[in-house]
């Protein structure tokens, strides 16, 4: 995917850096959704993290997130 943009972002940690900016699309299936925007790449394998994705406010704003932590489930609903 080629780049379109820069921007500064800031981790968990307080540090910052420029990361690449990507026109995409993620499409949901769980919830039948999705979301088109700009999206900034990050390195979550580089740190470990067997994530492939973070979803932010723009997207929770429209569920109620239920997380099941004895089990490490995450749910999602409407």
């Amino acid at each position: 995917m080629p780049v379109v943009d820069k921007r500064r972002i800031a981790g968990a940690g307080g540090g910052t850096h420029q990361a690449p900016v990507y026109l995409g699309r993620i499409f949901f299936p769980q919830v039948q959704d999705t979301q088109y925007g700009r999206f900034a790449g990050v390195g979550l394998s580089d740190g470990g993290q067997p994530h492939k994705a973070l979803i932010g406010r723009i997207f929770l704003a429209n569920y109620m997130v239920i997380f099941d932590g004895p089990f490490g489930r995450v749910s999602l609903a409407r």
